[in-house]
């Protein structure tokens, strides 16, 4: 065997040694050729110039991720090389002129202005600088000067102002893209644009102002046009016919101009279209039977629009089909039989129409299948039955229609259903195993009907259950692990005596053992804590809504406890033990929790801030003066000791009912807040509307209000300040005399050294509040339009809006480096607690305990020392604090765009039951 190969080899090796000779020939002559013409200087030199007047940033491409791979493609440029061996840059191989400049989502950040070197690449033919972001550059007029352009890519790349008349020059265009940009056609330019640009194939003005622009002027369209796209375009007036009867066009997209008119030809229209898209027009009238000569038609999308009658036999015959959204219209009549001759359909949408009778159980012949909605119609008749055989199946929508029969026994597909929507029908009998059983489904909804039975299999819904060890659970016993350790440690180098270190001991082993029984102790109940899994997309609603009843849980009708409790029980917070105890046995839901005070409950504590607003509400304040100490008393360190005790038993009680006081407080100034607020807004006139944004009316009811709901917690400060120093300066005086004046003029320049700080925290304070309430208002208008986002599949391209004006916050904060921060505050708190009880262990030890005794060190010394571990402790709180508040703010946006990606990704049903303030309330707090 090993001799054939052998022999096969031999044979073989001169045929690769010739072909390699052939290869590196061509290869030495085609780069002789190329050296022979370098790149023309002027060019490279414009290049050149046009990189320096322009950063790269990774966020400038961002908004284009979902569709491009954005990288530099300019640090390639350098100086000294063959421009025409740069990334994005292609020369003519004769004269060596750059002739095409492809720049497309190369983080390019910065203007494009009227002097740009740009513009002295006078020989391109192919121009591309979509994806980047030139900060609302004016679209020069330069770009007429381009007269050999053919290809010219401008979308998405942040360009303002009006399209400059100059661009009609640009006769031999084939391919022109300015959508997704801040620009403006008027009616003039326009015109003398579609009248030089004879030979365009494909044009792309989405979201380009032409509200200015007839719809009649489009009859000046070349007739070699094959893609037109005019999304969003805010036309009005009736769309010419002339435009469909063009010979090769073959996507045509006007959706989203809700003021734009027309119908459909009804007689000699036949065109190649595949792609027609006339969602959110005002398109009317039938559909004619010329429609189905448009035997080419992969996507047709007439959703939202005025459509009405019956769907004609002829539409049937359009066998390439893909996709069908006939959403919101006014059609009727039934759904033939011959729908099955649509074999390569995907997607069915006949949502919120008026067709009627019996569905036709064709899905047999449909089997690539992937998202139908027949929902809010008056079909009747049977379950289509076959639709549960669609191995493809995402989603499946029903919904209110009037169908009757139950569920297949069996099925053998729906591995990737999603979503199954079936209530308010005339469905009955049973629920059957497999519907618990299937791996992808996400939203089951069944109300409405008549289906009997228990729901016993609902728990393989759940899944396996988790290890009941959550991530609280671990960094808590951790934390108390530490602790104890730390504890015990210190205990044991600290102190020397026997019987000490015998009770720190034992100490520390009863911690340890309290942390074993926390490990090893299993949860008796079985139930998993989802405390803190449970999602955001809940919708209120139970995973088999209607099926049993949906979930409205608003808590017993019972009176919280604290009504009625006691003296000792307030005291000892004892009326909180039945809560405890249920909680101990089980997850507490929101039944278990009873219904609050009616002082503290918005019904209740409204009215009394309404008629107490102009009331002046005195505090009165008051402090305990501590006793001089007293010589000579028998047992005075006995006495002493229990004197501390229940001082600090009565200052950790003291402690925890201002905390709970404090806290309460809080609740009821923000739920009155938020409701004074939005009963201001619901009478806010028009005008004083446009002077508010949405965005700032959520900001107040959601940040200015829990900020002032927190104001209690500060609203002792002042008097206590102000209390503290005078002490402080009193005990001074009374041991230092007149020394301590010196303090007080230190204490006087620290606190006006305050205020300017002060005062740029509140600048700083004011711009992320105006990002943020900008951020906002657009988070609220996406909400509200998040039906047409789902439907023309642009949620993804809105979210990274979002994320861009999130980005923007950011640059008011300290960038760092996220996860790396975490050890740095643990080390900053760690060094920070060992210098400080080193402080108070330093002066416990070196301070002498009478007049008589001999200090251990001299006096500067002592002194010399604690001032030192106080700079240390400083110096750790000061690095402790903005690593901490970078931590959370890192943490913040992870959230926030995790959360955000989920809400995007929802489908629409979430939308339905979810209001729209509940989600606008979760975004804000980030």
């Amino acid at each position: 065997m090993w001799g054939s190969l052998l022999w096969y080899l031999v044979q073989f090796l001169p045929f690769c040694i010739s072909y390699l000779q052939v290869v590196s020939s061509s290869s030495s002559l085609n780069s002789s050729f190329q050296s022979g013409k370098l790149c023309s200087s002027e060019d490279s030199f414009a290049l050149l110039h046009f990189k320096n007047t322009i950063s790269i940033n990774a966020s400038a491409s961002s908004h284009c991720n979902n569709y491009a791979v954005s990288y530099p493609k300019t640090h390639s440029w350098k100086q000294g090389s063959d421009c025409c061996s740069w990334d994005g840059v292609t020369c003519d191989r004769f004269t060596g002129h750059v002739t095409a400049l492809d720049l497309s989502s190369s983080r390019l950040l910065g203007t494009v202005e009227v002097n740009s070197s740009l513009f002295l690449l006078r020989n391109l033919k192919k121009l591309n600088l979509a994806c980047n972001d030139f900060q609302g550059s004016r679209m020069s007029s330069k770009f007429g000067q381009f007269t050999y352009l053919t290809h010219l890519n401008l979308s998405s790349s942040s360009f303002s102002g009006l399209v400059p008349v100059e661009i009609s020059q640009l006769s031999k265009l084939v391919s022109f893209d300015l959508s997704n940009n801040t620009l403006k056609l008027e009616q003039p330019n326009f015109v003398k644009f579609l009248q030089n640009i004879t030979e365009v194939r494909d044009l792309v003005l989405d979201f380009v102002d032409m509200s200015l622009v007839a719809p009649g002027s489009l009859v000046n369209l070349s007739s070699s046009l094959i893609s037109l796209s005019l999304r969003h375009n805010y036309l009005q007036g009736e769309f010419p016919n002339e435009v469909l009867h063009l010979p090769f066009l073959q996507k045509l997209i006007l959706s989203e101009n809700i003021g734009l008119t027309g119908a459909f030809p009804v007689s000699n229209w036949s065109s190649p279209l595949s792609l027609f898209n006339l969602s959110f027009t005002s398109f009317s009238g039938k559909l004619p039977d010329t429609i189905g000569n448009l035997l080419y038609l992969n996507v047709l999308d007439l959703a939202f629009c005025n459509f009405e009658g019956p769907v004609p036999a002829s539409f049937w015959n359009l066998t390439q089909i893909t996709s069908l959204v006939l959403t919101s219209n006014h059609f009727t009549g039934q759904i033939s039989a011959s729908l099955s001759n649509l074999v390569r359909l995907t997607d069915l949408y006949l949502r919120h129409n008026m067709f009627s009778g019996q569905f036709p159980d064709v899905f047999r012949n449909l089997r690539k299948v992937k998202y139908l909605d027949l929902s809010q119609n008056n079909f009747s008749g049977q379950l289509p039955l076959s639709a549960f055989n669609l191995t493809q199946l995402s989603s499946l929508d029903f919904s209110d229609n009037q169908l009757v029969g139950q569920f297949p026994s069996q099925v053998s597909g729906l591995s990737y259903l999603t979503k199954l929507r079936l209530f308010s029908n005339l469905l009955n009998g049973t629920i059957p195993p497999w519907l618990f059983t299937l791996p992808s489904l996400e939203i089951l909804g069944l109300g409405n009907n008549s289906f009997t039975g228990s729901l016993d299999q609902s728990q393989a819904l759940a899944g396996s259950l988790k290890n009941r060890w959550s991530d609280e659970n671990l960094v808590t016993l951790l934390d108390l692990v530490l602790r104890t350790l730390g504890w015990g440690a210190i205990c044991v180098s600290l102190y020397t005596q026997f019987f000490n270190s015998v009770l720190d001991v034992v100490s520390v082993i009863s911690g340890l053992f309290f942390c074993y029984v926390g490990f090893s102790v299993k949860n008796e109940t079985g139930e998993e804590d989802t405390l803190l899994e449970e999602p955001l997309l809940d919708g209120n609603s139970s995973v088999f809504n209607g099926v049993a009843s949906s979930i409205s849980s608003k808590g017993t009708d019972s009176v919280t406890p604290y009504s009625d409790a006691g003296l000792f029980s307030i005291i000892t917070f004892s009326w909180m033990v039945s809560l405890i105890t249920v909680g101990n046995k089980k997850t507490l839901d929101l039944e278990d929790v009873s219904q609050l005070d009616s002082d503290d409950s918005v019904v209740g504590a409204f009215p009394i801030l309404r008629n107490k607003l102009e009331e002046d509400v005195g505090i009165r304040t008051g402090f305990c003066s501590i006793p001089q100490r007293k010589t000579g008393v028998q047992n005075e360190g006995y006495l002493l000791v229990s004197a501390f005790f229940v001082a600090k038993l009565v200052e950790c009680l003291s402690m925890r009912h201002w905390f709970f006081r404090l806290q309460q407080i809080g609740i009821r100034i923000r739920a009155v807040l938020i409701v004074m607020i939005y009963n201001k807004g619901l009478t806010l006139s028009c005008q004083a509307k446009q002077g508010h944004t949405s965005g700032e009316m959520i900001n107040v009811m959601t940040v200015d209000a829990e900020r002032i709901g927190d104001f209690s917690w500060y609203l002792h400060d002042p008097r206590m300040i102000l209390l503290q120093v005078v002490l402080a300066l009193l005990i001074l005086y009374k041991n230092l005399g007149l020394a301590s004046i010196a303090t007080l003029f230190v204490t006087i320049i620290v606190m006006l050294t305050n205020f300017p700080l002060g005062r740029l925290q509140e600048k700083f304070r004011d711009k992320l509040m105006e990002f943020k309430d900008k951020r906002m208002k657009e988070t609220s208008e996406i909400l509200r339009n998040m039906r047409i986002l789902k439907l023309q599949g642009w949620e993804m391209k809105f979210l990274s809006k979002i994320i861009e004006l999130r980005k923007i916050e950011t640059r008011w904060r300290k960038s760092s480096c996220g996860g790396a921060l975490v050890p740095f505050i643990l080390l900053a708190q760690i060094i920070f607690q060992i210098l400080q009880i080193g402080r108070n262990y330093w002066m416990a030890w070196a301070t002498p305990v009478s007049k008589d005794a001999t200090p251990a060190v001299g006096g500067s010394t002592l002194i010399f020392v604690y001032v030192m571990l106080s700079i240390g402790c400083s110096i750790c709180i000061l690095a402790r604090t903005p690593l901490l508040v970078t931590a959370a703010y890192k943490t913040a946006t992870l959230l926030f765009n995790k959360m955000h990606l989920c809400i995007f990704r929802a489908p629409m049903s979430f939308f339905d039951a979810t209001p729209s303030g509940r989600l606008l309330n979760r975004v804000s707090e980030y």
